[in-house]
């Protein structure tokens, strides 16, 4: 993913939430967007540790970087070239509790069908079942490539 770039001049200070949140506004400005930031935030998985601000040496600068504030931007530029019929499978999604990672339609359809699985028959049987079907899978997988050694010997 894109580190983003917050200050060009040099690390300066560390940036804060109020340096984010007036990028967003900007960036929202600028697409013309009409959604307030809280409710996009909720929309999806919030901030991660390994997300903060750092320090990067670019072009012999020393310049910070905010990969959270890049993960922000590529899922708003995504979610607003969205169809209304998406944005409300994303918004009802989240209502469920599953976070949109910036996913096509098809695969977060099957993310949502696969997690309703789950909450049916419980995690561990899903664990389970996905562990099997994995190993199915790697059985198939392995008896190919064996086939393949006999045919070159």
């Amino acid at each position: 993913m894109a580190k983003k770039q917050i200050d060009n001049d040099g690390p300066g200070r560390m940036p804060t939430v109020n340096d984010f949140r007036n990028w967003f506004v900007d960036l929202m400005d600028e697409l013309k967007a009409d959604l307030k930031i809280d409710w996009f935030l909720g929309l999806v998985e919030p901030h991660q540790k390994e997300e903060a601000p750092r320090t990067s040496a670019v072009g012999g600068k020393r310049i910070w970087v905010w990969p959270y504030m890049a993960r922000m931007e590529m899922l708003l530029r995504k979610y607003l070239s969205c169809d209304e019929t998406f944005k409300q499978i994303i918004i009802g999604a989240r209502a469920d509790g599953i976070f949109w990672r910036g996913d096509d339609q098809e695969f977060f359809i099957n993310v949502i069908n696969e997690t309703e699985r789950m909450r049916k028959i419980g995690a561990a049987v899903y664990i389970e079942e996905c562990l099997a079907k994995r190993k199915v899978f790697m059985r198939v997988d392995n008896s190919h490539d064996d086939d393949e050694a006999k045919t070159e010997k």
